[in-house]
């Protein structure tokens, strides 16, 4: 079975590793020295190189012969951990390991020195799948791990990531890197593979990859199947891209308000399968460029584009008008917005372009001001304004004579004062309370509703006392956020009926403090009652 150029081409080394310099530089650095550090966080959007680095660290940090910095590829521990067969190196995926009882069984094993290798590196990929419990049971390790333990983690929404954690780790961002390093690569990767390529189509993907160099290698591998030249019309037709020609068309038709000639383009694109999400990406991207070109003197280093595209823009921006380019990406933007609702995706492209045309065919205040219009037509416009008035007086009169009838004959019954009620507390038994379980599990399903309420429940315990679910939370947030939205109360109901099948009343308790002064606990009930829920 043929092999995928982006797992062929997986950098070994960290000089293979390409735009990511102010990182590689460092972590050569740190081997060199003798120096690394406990845990690493590798954070940057994908295909940027952050788990083939995490591996190279791996390696580097075990190969028995380093050069400047470098695994050296040949040793039984470099090609055992490339191979995949190194019982030292773990690598974990956090989105289907996301669970405490993961965490804790990775722990577990922690303690135990390695087997072949100087250090036991421990590889978590997406570490921000993990749930807050989770969270908090790696935290202690990975503060103080054992002499012999290294933490890499690698993520691409690092916000989602504790501050707790991140404190404790070295933070590595990895870059985009530029559409002409992508492109190098690629001609780098067709001569490996005696494949030819165009210059603008290794631009093109590059473009298309958003930085990202395994996207761009998965897009060179479906495009060179074929066993032809790689040209920009292949990539296009490869990966559902609208032509260029076609922008330029559609632009020409929008700016002369040839709606029909605009249809027509559209159905001919939906014909060839056209995703019409990716037209309305183009668009946009094509009218950003367009606003570039007139903005700058010097556009090729803001344009991702071959240097014959960026020419033709440039030609096009001298004949376009400013405000025609911002309203095209303020009508294509809501355009995105109702596709992704899963409407009529044609329907709702060529309603954004007809509208684009008649924006631009609309007579602005100056063209009005500027008109010559002669006195008779002036005369009977004033005419007809006088006549609208004088009906829209009458209209008025009228609805103000049946509204005055209606007050006169229509009487709004009295509605009778609702009397208050008394709210009856009932009392908790707290000797007889006891800890609930299932709490860590609740916590779980709490976190896929409210990753907020489930930070804030994070080192809180629950006990049971009758028909109450007694929480005892350490952070003070809890009663202001439940007090501001209700739904959270019932969030946290609805996790423990699921485990345990009955839904209990909500009351706070710090176990330490209340259980030797329990009337405490009625005094704070009855000055914060939005805190327990019936």
């Amino acid at each position: 079975m043929k092999q995928a150029l982006y797992r062929k081409y997986r950098p070994q080394t960290f000089t293979e590793v390409c735009g990511q310099d102010h990182i590689t530089k460092i972590l050569c650095s740190q081997i060199e020295s003798g120096t690394p550090s406990h845990a690493y966080i590798f954070t940057g959007s994908r295909g940027t190189g952050k788990t083939s680095s995490a591996k190279i660290l791996s390696k580097a940090v075990n190969c028995e012969h380093p050069e400047n910095g470098n695994p050296c590829g040949k040793c039984p521990n470099c090609v055992s951990i490339t191979d995949g067969l190194n019982i030292d190196v773990i690598e974990m995926d956090a989105a289907s390991n996301s669970r405490v009882d993961d965490m804790r069984e990775l722990i577990g094993n922690v303690m135990y020195p390695p087997s072949t290798c100087k250090y036991k590196v421990y590889i978590i990929d997406e570490v921000h799948m993990l749930s807050p419990s989770a969270f908090n049971a790696l935290l202690k390790t990975i503060e103080e791990p054992p002499a012999h333990v290294i933490f890499i983690l690698a993520t691409t929404e690092v916000q989602a990531v504790p501050a707790t954690i991140l404190s404790r780790c070295q933070r590595f961002d990895f870059n985009r890197a530029p559409a002409d390093v992508i492109a190098d690569r690629l001609k780098y990767v067709c001569e490996c593979e005696n494949m030819q390529i165009e210059d603008d189509a290794a631009i093109l993907i590059a473009k298309l990859s958003d930085g990202g160099f395994r996207d761009a290698l998965s897009m060179l591998d479906v495009c060179g199947s074929k066993g032809e030249k790689i040209t920009v019309e292949i990539v296009a037709n490869a990966v559902g891209l609208t032509g260029r020609d076609s922008l330029f068309k559609l632009d020409e038709a929008i700016r002369n308000n040839d709606i029909a000639t605009l249809l027509r383009l559209i159905a001919d694109l939906y014909e060839h399968s056209c995703d019409m999400m990716r037209l309305c990406t183009d668009l946009t991207e094509y009218y950003r460029n367009i606003m570039v070109a007139k903005a700058v003197d010097n556009p090729s280093n803001l344009i991702n584009e071959s240097p014959n595209e960026i020419e033709r823009i440039c030609e096009v921006a001298k004949v376009t008008k400013f405000e025609h380019a911002t309203k095209a990406t303020e009508l294509l933007g809501e355009c995105m917005k109702l596709m992704k609702q899963g409407k009529n995706q044609r329907v709702i492209m060529e309603t954004t372009l007809m509208k684009m045309c008649i924006a631009d065919s609309t007579p602005k205040v100056e063209q009005i001001a500027n008109s010559s219009v002669s006195n008779e037509e002036v005369e009977s416009l004033k005419l007809r304004i006088d006549e609208l008035e004088s009906a829209l007086k009458d209209i008025k009169s009228n609805k103000t004579v049946v509204d005055n009838r209606t007050a006169q004959t229509v009487e709004k019954p009295k509605q009778p004062k609702k009397s208050k009620q008394p709210v009856i507390r009932e009392k908790i038994d707290f000797d007889k309370a006891i800890e609930l379980d299932c709490w860590p599990e609740a916590l779980e399903k709490i976190n896929v509703k409210s990753q907020m309420l489930a930070n804030v429940l994070g080192d809180s315990k629950a006990f049971v006392s009758g028909d109450f679910l007694l929480l005892d939370i350490p952070s003070p947030d809890f009663s202001g956020l439940v007090n501001q939205n209700a739904r959270h109360k019932e969030t946290v109901r609805e996790a423990v009926q699921e485990l345990t099948g009955k839904k209990y009343k909500l009351a706070p308790w710090r176990r330490e403090r209340q259980v030797e002064n329990p009337e405490k606990l009625d005094k704070f009930v009855s000055e914060n009652p939005d805190t327990v829920t019936q």
